[in-house]
Parts: structure tokens; C-alpha cells; sequence
């Protein structure tokens, strides 16, 4: 099962398992379905903005949905700790995480932690899974992983879920360009410096700081419903209504003329949400800005919303 908003890669069944539905048009007749969740989303919460009850909601319709596919049809949950593009940093209800975690132990379901976005110091800790004590038993970590210098990524698993694989009649599948020296090599100079220049306090740092002045600058902008996320990966949700959280007409595209004029004032924003939840700015910022990107950032976000909504 995955979430219902939510991107875990393009192949037949990461695209099936994914609520993103921008992506699966022209291929909903070769994707399998699979049951899903709903997204925590404290900010569009059936119960209120922020309701105190958010995380008691969503565990619920945990345990609805196992209940109701029989737990012993279910492999695995399928979720990133907290959501990266598709929802745009969608940070989850305090306490949310260790019930799920205890839910699915107790229903011998394992957990798959999606760490593509948040691994390798993205939110300020080495995995996003340790800003909420995660054990996940399944974890796959990418981009970070070599900072863009070459592709790489990983799988890594518990030492019960190896020797299940060992021990089993399957043969584990590898391809022409796994563990290419090339990619290793970039891999293992990332993570030296990550260490050796203390990068991951830094993100942690610099985040708080990026976050916070967008806040003061934009919190009560009518247009911004929200500013959130950990470390150097922020979202800025963009709605019509603030108070009722109408969002615009996906053929205005919104978004697009959002990260158009940002990029004329010399920013890059990444468009976020599925189609469905959209109008998303995101922010995945380099562990090295100082206070000159963090105000160009701010100017920048300043004038595509002054362009956008003039009136």
C-alpha cells in the first residue's frame, strides 16, 4: 500500500503504487492498482487546519484500510517520511510516525521508507526517517547520494530481509551499469565532504533560517496557505482562498508562471503536487547558501507573486 499523494519512480509498478496522477495519464491501462492511504496532511486535514485530532484521523484510516485488505494480503507500506514533490514537503502530525511504525509491526507488514528526496542530509539529518526515530526495514536513497555528480542509488534492508532474500529460490537481478566504479567514486566523495565540512548541520541551519524568513515575508500573503518542511526541503502551497483553501483552476497553471518569473529574477523553484494537489513551490536548496541566496530566494518568490497577483 503507498499514500494517496505520493511519487516513488516511473517503472510499471512504482508508477502503479504512486498517487500521483499527472504521471499516470496515457498508462492507467498497464498499471496495476493498489490500495493507498490517505497523505497526512495537517494543513487539509477532513477535520480542521491543523486539528489537534489530525494524527488520530489518519491513523484511523490506517487501520481501516488494513482491515479492510486483510493484513495478510499487505507486503509492505510504501511512504517517504515526509512528502518531497508531490505534496511538497508535507510534514507529518507530531506523533504520527511511531504509531504507524507499531501498527504495521504488530500486523507483520513491512515498511519501505522512500528516502530518494530526503536522504543524505536533504532535512538536515543523514536520513529523513531519523527526524521521527524511524526503523524502516526497507530504505532507497538516490539523488544525494552523489549530489548530481553521476547516478547512483541504493537499497538497504535489514539483515532478516537479506537472508530472506539468500535464502530464497530467486535470483536478485542486476544491471549493466550497478555499482559502476565511476558513480561509486562521486558516491564516496559526497559523503567525505558532507562530513568533513559538517554540511548536514549547516542544511539544518541555513533551512531554519530560509524558512523562517520566508514566513515573516510571505506567512500572511493572501495567496500562501502554508510555508513548510525541514532543512533545505521547504514548500510554499499557493491557493486562491486562503481561509478556505480553494486552490485555482489547474488550467490557469498557476505553478508554471510561478517558477517562470522566478527564474527571470534568477531562482529555480521546483513545481510541485500530482495535478490533483497542486500549485506547490519547492525548495531543495544547495547545503552551501548563505545569506545572499536566502535573500535573492525571498526576492525572487517576492516578484513572481507580485507578477501572478497583481490585483
Amino acid at each position: 500500500i503507498s499514500r494517496s499523494l505520493s511519487y516513488h519512480g516511473t517503472t510499471i509498478t512504482t508508477a502503479g503504487v504512486s498517487g500521483h496522477a499527472s504521471r499516470k495519464r496515457g498508462l492507467e491501462a498497464i498499471l496495476d492498482q493498489y490500495p493507498s492511504i490517505e497523505t497526512p496532511y495537517p494543513l487539509r486535514c477532513p477535520l480542521g487546519q491543523h486539528h489537534p485530532d489530525a494524527a488520530d484521523y489518519y491513523i484511523d484510516n490506517l487501520k481501516a484500510v488494513i482491515d479492510a485488505e486483510g493484513p495478510e494480503n499487505i507486503a509492505a507500506l510504501i511512504a517517504e517520511p515526509l512528502n518531497g514533490s508531490s505534496g511538497g514537503a508535507i510534514t507529518p502530525p507530531e506523533n504520527y510516525w511511531p504509531r504507524v511504525s507499531q501498527i504495521l509491526k504488530e500486523n507483520d507488514i513491512l515498511l519501505i521508507i522512500d528516502e530518494v528526496m530526503t536522504g543524505f542530509g536533504r532535512t538536515g539529518e543523514r536520513f529523513g526517517c531519523e527526524l521521527y526515530q524511524l526503523e524502516p526495514d526497507l530504505l532507497v536513497a538516490g539523488k544525494g547520494m552523489a549530489s548530481g555528480y553521476a547516478a547512483i542509488a541504493g537499497c538497504y534492508g535489514t539483515e532478516e530481509i537479506a537472508a530472506t532474500i539468500v535464502e530464497s529460490p530467486f535470483e536478485v537481478m542486476f544491471h549493466t551499469f550497478g555499482a559502476l566504479p565511476v558513480s561509486c567514486a562521486a558516491a564516496t566523495s559526497v559523503l567525505q565532504i558532507l562530513r568533513r565540512e559538517s554540511l548536514l548541520s549547516h542544511c539544518r541551519q541555513r533551512g531554519y533560517e530560509l524558512k523562517q524568513h520566508l514566513i515573516e515575508q510571505f506567512g500572511q500573503h493572501p495567496q500562501v496557505a502554508e510555508i513548510r518542511g525541514e532543512g533545505l526541503l521547504l514548500g510554499i502551497e499557493i491557493v486562491k482562498d486562503r481561509e478556505s483553501l480553494e486552490r485555482f483552476p489547474e488550467s490557469d497553471n498557476i505553478t508554471s508562471k510561478l517558477v517562470g518569473q522566478a527564474l527571470r529574477s534568477g531562482v529555480f523553484f521546483y513545481p510541485g503536487g500530482t495535478g490533483e494537489s497542486r500549485d506547490i513551490l519547492c525548495i531543495g536548496a544547495p547545503f552551501i547558501i548563505g545569506d545572499e541566496e536566502i535573500e535573492l530566494m525571498s526576492t525572487a518568490l517576492r516578484s513572481a507573486l507580485d507578477h501572478c497577483f497583481r490585483d
